[in-house]
């Protein structure tokens, strides 16, 4: 995991921390007392929607989908998060899941990051049957944007996968396109 993004995570962390304090703190000295329930209903928002990454388990695949949402951020793609499982008994290495899960996130968000793209948000998905986790990245089609998602790339990242029975596939039908990430659970 790239410590360095981790740190710059962390501040700009803090600095919207802060920030959220400064905007409270500026609509009560004007009396405005109805917009400071608003915007912590929307902060709160946010939050809770973060919250459902924090929560799983394996603390290498909450940190990629946590740096894969800062670089979403900065570029001002929204990240829908689906989650239904904790990852608890993920037979993938936690670090190696996790460097494909931020590849394929990274690859997803620079697909969409042009500001001429129209529905620039993403939907994350992971569920669990009862010998597998699944993982399922999905976007909007963008209209002749070559920019690295491709079966061939998606096949390179598979390669980090494939020793411990997981795999990894791309599927692009006229509405988007999908990454999706396999991986059997422990037994």
């Amino acid at each position: 995991m790239d410590i360095l993004a981790m740190l710059e995570f962390i501040s700009v962390q803090r600095h919207d921390f802060l920030n959220h304090l400064q905007v409270i703190s500026g609509l009560l000295q004007l009396n405005k007392g109805d917009k400071v329930r608003d915007y912590i209903r929307q902060v709160s928002l946010d939050v809770d929607r973060l919250s459902k990454v924090i929560h799983i388990k394996n603390p290498f695949v909450a940190a990629a989908l946590l740096l894969g949402n800062h670089q979403a951020e900065k570029h001002q793609v929204m990240i829908n998060y689906n989650i239904h499982t904790d990852m608890d008994q993920c037979a993938i290495p936690g670090e190696e899941m996790a460097k494909v899960l931020y590849e394929a996130l990274s690859r997803a968000v620079e697909h969409l990051a042009s500001p001429e793209v129209p529905g620039r948000s993403m939907d994350i998905s992971i569920s669990e049957t009862d010998k597998k986790y699944l993982c399922r990245i999905s976007f909007p089609e963008t209209a002749g944007r070559g920019d690295g998602i491709s079966r061939d790339v998606v096949a390179d990242m598979e390669k980090c996968l494939l020793p411990f029975g997981g795999r990894m596939g791309l599927a692009v039908t006229g509405g988007g396109g999908e990454i999706h990430i396999i991986s059997p659970r422990v037994t």
